[in-house]
């Protein structure tokens, strides 16, 4: 087990560093996406040890980056994912609105998850002084854009 957990970090490290993404011309207006790395895990992944469960059918991309949503309501609008997303606030506040219309605020240093692709949700950066930034790892299909942006608002409210 410890050598195809090696094997696994050896091949996310050798993808991350062969292949990058770019996404910033892509972005809402008030968000500025930086630091983009790609790379594609090519088998099947099962891990399950010490609570923590990960499973896989066939090769999927791993897409690691960084977002700063700017002061005054810089957005990610309403999206959702091809797959799930772990964020991680690196410094401000963000909103996080769901479908069911419940925000939830996350700060500096709290980490939230995105579940993908039947989930919408809108990020946000109410701050009217303070930018907010965010660092995002995302389990994608091959080829899959992390993002995607809907013509649909929820909850009455636009990004």
């Amino acid at each position: 087990m410890r050598r195809s957990l090696w094997v696994l970090l050896l091949a996310l490290v050798a993808s991350l560093a062969l292949t990058g993404i770019v996404m910033a011309r892509h972005a809402p207006a008030g968000l500025v996406v930086t630091d983009i790395l790609r790379g594609t895990l090519t088998r099947s992944l099962d891990y399950n040890q010490g609570g923590i469960e990960v499973e896989t059918e066939g090769p999927v991309d791993v897409v690691t980056l960084e977002a700063t949503f700017e002061k005054g309501g810089g957005s990610a609008g309403w999206h959702h994912h091809p797959g799930p997303v772990f964020v991680v606030v690196r410094t401000g506040t963000v909103s996080v609105w769901n479908e069911s219309c419940r925000m939830r605020t996350y700060s500096a240093g709290d980490t939230f998850f995105e579940r993908g692709p039947r989930h919408s949700m809108l990020v946000k950066n109410e701050s009217a002084t303070e930018d907010a930034t965010v660092n995002g790892t995302f389990i994608v299909p091959v080829g899959a854009a992390p993002l995607s942006i809907p013509d649909r608002h929820r909850c009455g409210m636009r990004d």
